[in-house]
């Protein structure tokens, strides 16, 4: 009697593990930044990656196990993106990621403080406007000649003294930086001349007539 023998041959399923989401972060409205997803496949002879979700999301490149992604945002909001792996068609995973994006500060409408001809020893006072838009802290710094010292701060408003101890032309800036990252510079000058000086003074002596 023959006797038969099957032999089976065991397929291991695709296992599609280790999955890492990429990482961008906040950055401002029509700047980019790249961020990579990353996974590993075992046990499949085909991988095919698809990127799903806001259009501010492109696939840069992809090698095996990693795909670089590129946020590119034009308008500020919050930014959903879903990468899809699928190993010989059989097995899917997905890999979630999120991003979002805030608009740059701007510093605009900027007007120096004017100050007229004084004399020296005098105190004149001006004041310095600019606006100030999509920033949530505005720091501002006087530099320049000891002469000029600010005296008050208010939102888009700077009021300035000029106290010169000796004639001539002195300059001065005013830099107002929003968020740490956007900063104008407002330039300005003043003149201070001596006071006229009246002395030596000799009044007429009359004798008796």
């Amino acid at each position: 009697m023959n006797s038969v023998i099957s032999s089976w041959e065991t397929c291991k399923v695709p296992e599609i593990s280790d999955l890492v989401a990429p990482v961008f972060g906040k950055i401002y409205v029509g700047e980019t930044v790249n961020g990579t997803a990353t996974f590993s496949v075992q046990n499949a002879t085909d991988v095919e990656v698809v990127l799903s979700g806001d259009d501010a999301f492109s696939v840069v490149s992809e090698t095996d196990g990693a795909v670089e992604i590129k946020f590119a945002p034009t308008t500020a909001g919050s930014f959903n993106g879903v990468l899809t792996i699928t190993a010989d068609g059989v097995v899917t995973e997905t890999i979630e990621f999120s991003a979002s994006a805030i608009l740059k500060p701007v510093i605009s409408d900027l007007v120096a403080p004017e100050f007229t001809q004084i004399y020296v020893g005098e105190t004149a006072t001006s004041t310095a406007t600019f606006s100030v838009e999509n920033a949530n802290s505005v720091e501002v710094e006087l530099i320049g000649d000891n002469a000029f010292a600010i005296a008050s701060k208010s939102n888009g408003a700077v009021e300035i003294t000029f106290t010169p101890d000796a004639a001539g032309t002195f300059n001065g800036a005013l830099t107002i930086t929003a968020d740490g990252v956007v900063t104008e510079t407002i330039e300005f000058s003043a003149v201070a001349i001596l006071k006229p000086v009246i002395s030596d003074l000799v009044a007429p002596e009359f004798t008796q007539i």
